[in-house]
């Protein structure tokens, strides 16, 4: 484990980061980062005193939020945030550098800024209540493709909560994309799964790869990586930083699911396998 007081350079990775699609490299400076780009970049950026790590192709992403835990001790260890209901209302817990978890103080009215979804359907009265109140939508694993379609197409923003299932969070994200008619793309399933609930918890900027956010990433082990949409017709692989899109691994039934090999919280690097 590195500690965050040292610089930290992950290197020869694949950076999920919209605003820096198809980087490699990333810099983290006392917990935050510092700088997104290619490995080419780095020279003449990096000290003595860095901590440089080959992350050997693998896959860093932000940390995924859970909306809805049964319990931390239950947590995915990709999870790096998320909602534990309890009969006061529901608490926010992180996870610490050293993978602990605590209670984060309250800083809004959590309980009047979400409201469950059925995962069967939802009506048009619902998704309009759902904006009217500005409220966020948390939706199980299982929630069918076509009521997450009907919240995206609307715009209403939703987080997945694991509600107690053991599955990884890469696994709601196969459910929403191949898991029934009118999937999601990869990208909307994984905006859900991290960036929104972020926003949710009122930290929106962890939820995302880019310049000046604190650091909770994890790195992945994967077979494959594309852009991926529901429709086989349409599907697309490409790794062509014009195409603006970062992709992520494929999330088909026959394929194998990423491995998380560490994580990286508040600038410190825990190797997980």
């Amino acid at each position: 484990m590195f500690d965050a007081a040292t610089r930290l350079v992950l290197t020869a990775g694949l950076v999920y980061s919209y605003r820096f699609p198809f980087s490699t490299s990333v810099i983290l400076d006392e917990g935050r980062i510092a700088w997104i780009g290619d490995d080419g970049g780095l020279s003449g950026q990096l000290l003595d005193s860095d901590v440089v790590v080959d992350c050997e192709g693998a896959l860093i992403t932000p940390m995924f939020f859970d909306a809805m835990l049964a319990s931390t001790e239950d947590a995915d260890a990709s999870v790096g945030a998320g909602l534990v209901s309890t009969d006061s209302g529901p608490q926010l817990h992180r996870r610490s550098a050293d993978g602990q978890w605590a209670v984060e103080p309250d800083h809004r009215d959590l309980a009047s800024a979400y409201a469950f979804v059925d995962p069967e359907d939802i009506g048009t009265d619902e998704v309009q209540a759902l904006l009217t109140k500005r409220l966020f939508a948390i939706v199980q694993p299982q929630t069918q493709g076509t009521v997450l379609s009907k919240l995206a197409s609307a715009g209403v923003p939703f987080a997945f909560g694991s509600f107690g299932t053991s599955m990884s969070p890469w696994q709601w994200l196969r459910n929403a994309v191949y898991g029934g008619r009118d999937g999601l793309s990869a990208r909307a399933a994984f905006n859900a799964a991290t960036r929104s609930g972020w926003r949710l918890a009122g930290t929106p900027d962890v939820g995302e790869l880019q310049i000046g956010s604190q650091s909770r990433m994890c790195l992945w082990r994967c077979d494959h990586v594309e852009v991926q949409v529901p429709d086989e017709r349409v599907r697309a692989w490409s790794t062509d930083v014009r195409a603006g899109t970062p992709p992520l691994p494929d999330l088909r039934e026959e394929a194998a699911l990423p491995t998380l090999i560490s994580t990286v919280i508040d600038g410190t690097l825990r190797k997980v396998t």
